[in-house]
């Protein structure tokens, strides 16, 4: 979580946002992260700018390995 008071970061306002866009990719790829949010590393990277808590990953899953599970999960399926 960043947190920051619109009153302590008055030129903020100043700065225009990203123009939003929408682009197609002819591939995509999968994945999961499973985190859990650490509050014991609290960081105050600037002045402005503190970090309460951190994600620290703990597990990912690919999209090749959930596909192969799936399949297996498939082929199991038919033989019950």
């Amino acid at each position: 979580m960043i947190e920051a008071w619109e009153c302590e970061v008055d030129w903020i306002k100043d700065i225009d946002p990203p123009k939003e866009e929408t682009k197609t990719y002819p591939h995509a790829s999968f994945y999961d992260f499973e985190t859990y949010g650490d509050d014991k590393k609290r960081k105050e990277v600037t002045p402005m700018l503190t970090i309460e808590i951190e994600h620290v990953p703990i597990s990912v899953s690919c999209a090749e390995l959930v596909l192969k599970f799936v399949e297996e999960l498939e082929r199991r399926g038919k033989t019950i």
